[in-house]
């Protein structure tokens, strides 16, 4: 009953409590579900090895003038927005030796692993030969309007910063460390459309509300096309912004 899939930090399938799960059952809906799964092997078999069902590895289509919000009015709202895009700049706010953090290479879960050193992780339990740095930094986002904290992670960081955890190191390692003052000049007249999830946190015994940006596109005239990730590396290629 009300099956889901759940591609947040890795691949998981979900149902209410009461629902009940039968293997191989003897149904013609079975049957027809054996052919298709036959047919299209090889495609599902691509599909889980490239991790296609993530959505960071999906084309994101930008959203029409009427879906983009001003972030005056989403702050002016008595109850919490899920989900909602804005038109916005961006100004980094994280310190620059807070930028990354080491994860699991498996589910991308924070660890406590070093740097190029074999762990295993807490929670999928599997051995790797070093965490995965993943960029992770808390922005400012502000449309004319108002202004608005959020977290900026992962595939959505590389892109807007033109480099990844790696080459955060490394930069650190030939002392030239991640500078925000930089990022921040150079892009401080660009404009982006940014689709952000708020979920409700706790910390200290004090809920509080996290904006968390889930898709960044190059805001353009127009609201019709489409782009990839790759599309909007491409956008962005040159130095890095150290």
């Amino acid at each position: 009953m009300r099956l889901s899939v759940n591609t947040f930090y890795g691949l998981s399938i979900g149902t209410v409590p009461n629902s009940t799960i039968l293997f191989d059952p003897p149904i013609q809906q079975a049957e027809l579900l054996k052919q298709w799964l036959q047919a299209n092997k090889e495609y599902i078999e691509i599909v889980v090895s490239q991790k296609l069902y993530d959505k960071a590895n999906q084309e994101i289509a930008q959203p029409c003038d009427s879906q983009i919000r001003k972030i005056s009015q989403i702050l002016s709202l008595n109850e919490v927005v899920k989900s909602f895009w804005i038109k916005a700049r961006i100004t980094i706010k994280t310190s620059e030796n807070c930028v990354y953090f080491l994860a699991c290479p498996g589910c991308s879960k924070a660890c406590g692993g070093a740097y190029k050193y074999e762990f295993t992780c807490f929670y999928c339990n599997h051995e790797f030969p070093s965490p995965k740095p993943l960029l992770r930094f808390q922005a400012e986002l502000f449309d004319g309007t108002w202004n608005l904290s959020a977290y900026v992670e992962h595939k959505e960081a590389t892109m807007l910063l033109c480099m990844s955890g790696e080459d955060v190191i490394e930069a650190e390692e030939k002392e030239m460390p991640f500078c925000p003052d930089i990022f921040n000049q150079k892009l401080q007249d660009s404009q982006f459309l940014f689709q952000l999830r708020t979920s409700w946190n706790k910390a200290r015994g004090k809920s509080f509300v996290r904006n968390t940006v889930i898709a960044c596109l190059p805001a353009t005239e127009s609201s019709s096309a489409s782009h990839s990730y790759e599309d909007k590396s491409s956008s962005f290629k040159g130095e890095g912004l150290l």
